[in-house]
């Protein structure tokens, strides 16, 4: 059995990134007793065990090592992919409990299919994903909803009261320093974005379409709706993509 055969979603992706992963998905064979991934030391990747046994653990600080799971047959390990998930706060092990074979998605492929597939943070796609494997399409919304909606609800019922929260002149210092704070993250979220945006016209145009249109808007004190701007790259995105296909779409109804 090939590579296609254990992997969960393989029909669900697109041709594109069906020659991807299985372009890139290297086959390994691991002894008994080995470990292959140490911690923040390494970025193995995305593992899909073929045959075999690996245990995952971590180290206590008096040295103990505490088993978090083991993975069997068909299984897949995100955690091995530590480089994508910033909010780790642990070093995880990996060991082969038993001689195993494996492949490896390197972390940069399988990045870049989810957020391709579900744009975001790496826990809504897991999130997503695991939703998706318990209980199809309808599992999937209710897990990415079940970690998206709570701090959204708290939000919003935090900005119900905040005014009122600003008349102390000690929160509202806070929320000036924290408004510093956010900016940077923006900037930083923008570049991130920005080194790996696609070296195309069309995302350089909509990217800076929008940044010219928000900078106007702040220069000239005008109301822009950050939310209605994305919608509208969205749907400028999706016109395109559409008048794109159209034509190779004519030409397959046509042979």
């Amino acid at each position: 059995m090939e590579f296609q055969d254990y992997f969960p979603v393989w029909e669900k992706l697109t041709s594109v990134q069906q020659q991807q992963l299985k372009g890139s998905a290297i086959s390994r064979t691991v002894k008994k007793g080995t470990v292959f991934h140490n911690g923040n030391l390494d970025c193995t990747g995305l593992l899909l065990i073929r045959h075999g046994q690996l245990r995952s653990y971590i180290l206590s600080d008096e040295g103990r090592e505490i088993t978090l799971y083991r993975l069997f047959d068909r299984d897949i390990c995100l955690f091995s992919a530590s480089c994508m998930m910033r909010s780790i706060q642990f070093e995880m092990m990996i060991e082969a409990e038993k001689d195993t074979e494996l492949w490896i998605v390197p972390a940069e492929i399988y990045q870049s299919i989810m957020q391709e597939s579900t744009p975001g943070p790496i826990a809504i796609n897991c999130a997503t994903y695991v939703g998706y494997k318990m209980a199809g399409m309808t599992g999937a919304v209710l897990a990415t909803l079940g970690i998206v909606l709570p701090s959204f609800v708290i939000l919003y019922f935090i900005s119900m009261f905040l005014e009122h929260f600003l008349e102390y002149q000690v929160i509202a210092a806070a929320c000036r320093g924290i408004k510093v704070g956010v900016s940077l993250l923006i900037l930083d979220a923008g570049a991130t974005m920005l080194k790996k945006m696609k070296k195309k016209p069309q995302p350089r145009i909509i990217a800076g379409c929008a940044f010219v249109i928000m900078l106007l808007g702040n220069l000239f004190s005008l109301r822009i709706s950050s939310v209605a701007l994305m919608l509208a790259a969205g749907i400028i995105s999706l016109s395109v993509f559409a008048a794109k296909s159209a034509p190779a779409q004519r030409g397959g109804a046509g042979q």
